[in-house]
């Protein structure tokens, strides 16, 4: 059996699960995130979880999700502001380098949308909007199983408080 480890980062908790190919929790730990504590703590606290995890060593690959905007490419947190010391810290390379394990990071609610198109209430629809209102309030789009990175700036709208759409 092959499986995996989810981590949902937050400003608030971090949640640790072990997971299989057909998407069944094995395995599932939470914790306080305490991001004032900093970078290397928040580390600390994500690897601790996950060594509570049965099993764990034998996971192909690390995925955590974490609210804010991500760069891919570096695998850093570019913008947050429930974890603003996490801001450019290389936390993709050092639980990669600390867990020997493939690390890929990720914004949170375009994995929650990619995992609602993909397997929840939307896989039956092409087009999938998710909005999540917690902390913050954040969306993302799904089109026939892909993430829509990127909005047309002919596309772009705002409201105003008044309810006028504003450009």
């Amino acid at each position: 059996m092959q499986t995996n480890i989810s981590v949902d980062l937050g400003g608030t908790n971090v949640r640790c699960a072990l997971v299989d190919e057909n998407g069944t929790i094995l395995s599932i730990v939470k914790g306080s995130s305490n991001p004032e504590k900093g970078a290397q703590a928040i580390v600390d606290k994500i690897e601790s979880l996950i060594k509570q995890l049965d099993n764990y060593e034998q996971a192909n690959a690390i995925g955590i999700v974490v609210p804010g905007l991500i760069d891919q490419e570096k695998g850093i947190i570019t913008a947050a502001n429930n974890l603003p010391k996490l801001i450019d810290y290389p936390l993709k390379k050092q639980l990669e380098q600390d867990l020997g394990k493939p690390v890929i990071l990720a914004n949170d609610v375009k994995a929650a949308a990619y995992g609602e198109a993909i397997s929840g209430a939307g896989k039956e629809h092409a087009i999938v909007y998710y909005i999540s209102i917690s902390t913050g309030i954040g969306g993302a789009a799904v089109i026939d199983q892909k993430i829509i990175e990127r909005i047309p700036r002919l596309c772009r709208r705002s409201w105003q408080c008044d309810r006028r759409p504003a450009l």
